[in-house]
C-alpha cells in the first residue's frame, strides 16, 4: 500500500469529501477469515492512506448493504470491539514483524488501542496512545477516518520509511470477518509477521 503525501488539512468528521482522499492510493482486495475462510468479502471494504510532516490519516470505507443492521453500541474508550461492527488496523513502524501498534474504531468513533509484542504472543492494553477518530453511518455503510500523530509512535530515524500494516474489517450481522493480509484461520491481526507493507513515506516528525 502507497501513502499519499497530504499536502492540504483534513477535516476529521469521518465524511472523507476531500481532494486527498480521491488521489490517494485505495485498497479494496480484502479476504473473508469468517464464515467462509478464502472467500471474497461479500461487503466492499476501501482504505487508503495519507501523511503529512506530523501525522499519519488513515480513510475507512466499509460499504454495507444493510446498513440498519450495523451494530454500533459502544461508545467509551477502549470499548469491546469483540462485539460491534469494527475496522482494527495493526502498525509495525520497525518492520521487525514482531512488534507493532494496534487501533480499533466502530461507527460510533468509539476507540481502543494496545501494543502488541513478540508476533502476538503478548499484547499490553494498557497502552494508551494519542490519537483521534470520526464517523459516520449513511445509507451505504459506515465510514471513519482516523488521526495518528507521529508523536505517539516510534520508528526509525531513516528519511524513507516502509511500514508492515494490517486491517481487519468485522460485519457482526453476517458473522464475517475479512481481513487484507493473513486471513487463515491460523492466523491472527496480532501475528504482525502476515502484515502487508506501508511504503512511501518520507521525513517524519519523530520525538526524542
Amino acid at each position: 500500500l502507497q501513502a499519499f503525501r497530504i499536502e492540504s488539512p483534513i477535516k476529521l468528521d469521518g465524511i472523507l469529501d476531500e481532494g486527498a482522499w480521491a488521489k490517494a492510493p485505495h485498497i479494496s482486495n480484502f479476504t473473508q477469515r469468517e464464515l467462509v475462510e478464502n472467500a471474497p468479502a461479500t461487503e466492499k471494504t476501501e482504505v487508503a492512506v495519507g501523511y503529512n510532516g506530523k501525522e499519519l490519516y488513515i480513510g475507512i470505507w466499509c460499504f454495507d448493504s444493510r446498513p440498519d443492521q450495523i451494530v454500533a453500541q459502544k461508545m467509551k474508550w477502549d470499548f469491546d470491539y469483540g462485539t460491534d461492527d469494527n475496522f482494527e488496523i495493526v502498525i509495525d513502524t520497525y518492520g521487525d514483524k514482531r512488534n507493532a501498534y494496534f487501533f480499533a474504531v466502530n461507527a460510533n468513533a468509539s476507540q481502543a488501542d494496545s501494543l502488541i509484542v513478540d508476533n502476538g504472543r503478548k499484547t499490553n492494553s494498557d497502552w494508551n496512545g494519542v490519537w483521534y477518530a470520526a464517523a459516520t453511518r449513511t445509507d451505504k455503510g459506515w465510514f471513519a477516518e482516523v488521526k495518528i500523530p507521529f508523536s505517539t509512535l516510534k520508528f526509525s530515524a531513516s528519511a524513507a520509511q516502509t511500514w508492515g500494516i494490517n486491517f481487519e474489517r468485522n460485519i457482526r450481522h453476517k458473522r464475517e470477518q475479512v481481513r487484507w493480509q493473513g486471513w487463515s484461520r491460523d492466523s491472527s491481526l496480532q501475528h504482525v509477521s502476515r502484515a502487508g507493507s506501508l511504503e512511501g513515506l518520507r521525513d517524519l516528525a519523530r520525538m526524542g
